[in-house]
């Protein structure tokens, strides 16, 4: 089972995707949102995209809610999760549909 993970933060990348595949995923990760649309339009589809809220804002995806948006219009049936680290400010920022 394959699970794409974006996160800027180099070192919970790194250890969620130890931790994951460990457990017998294949991880393939990135930390920007454009990285994630890229890996995802060339390996999809994916057991579980996940990305984290904030990340560094590219060209194509400015944050998690973006490049989740971008990955439903390929594939409404993709399963997708967004993580953050301060959910109490973050969650007002998500679309009513992701709340």
């Amino acid at each position: 089972m394959r699970i794409l993970l974006v996160d800027a933060d180099d070192d919970l990348l790194s250890w969620l995707g130890e931790e994951l595949g460990a457990r017998g995923f294949e991880v393939l990760q990135t930390q920007t949102g454009d990285g994630g649309l890229y890996l995802y339009k060339k390996n999809s589809p994916f057991e579980l995209v996940l990305s984290d809220f904030r990340l560094i804002p590219r060209q194509k995806t400015k944050d998690g809610v973006q490049l989740l948006t971008a990955i439903y219009t390929i594939n409404p049936l993709q399963q997708t999760a967004i993580m953050t680290s301060d959910a109490n400010e973050d969650r007002g920022k998500l679309p009513q549909a992701l709340r």
